[in-house]
């Protein structure tokens, strides 16, 4: 019997230093997850996400430049008033 209790022990002994190691494997895993998310974040957002916004920036610009041309402004002298 008591060669068993020996051996339980030292089976339960290596099982929990196998369960600690798989727990934190497990968050090393999680933590290498969030840090590449973070990267590819950014990396996506100055070479993809700040480009288009200021492009679309840049066209909206453009066309209120456009219709600022397009826009004549009369003087009170100009205008000619018809009687019918």
């Amino acid at each position: 019997m008591n060669n068993n209790e020996i051996m339980n022990n030292e089976v339960v002994e290596a099982t929990e230093e196998v369960i600690e190691n798989a727990g934190l494997s497990k968050g090393v895993k999680i933590a290498a997850g969030i840090g590449l998310s973070v990267v590819v974040g950014v990396v996506v957002y100055k070479y993809v996400a700040k480009p288009v916004i200021a492009n679309i920036k840049a066209q909206i610009e453009q066309k209120k430049v456009a219709a600022e041309e397009k826009t004549v402004i009369l003087e009170e002298s100009d205008v000619v008033t018809e009687d019918n």
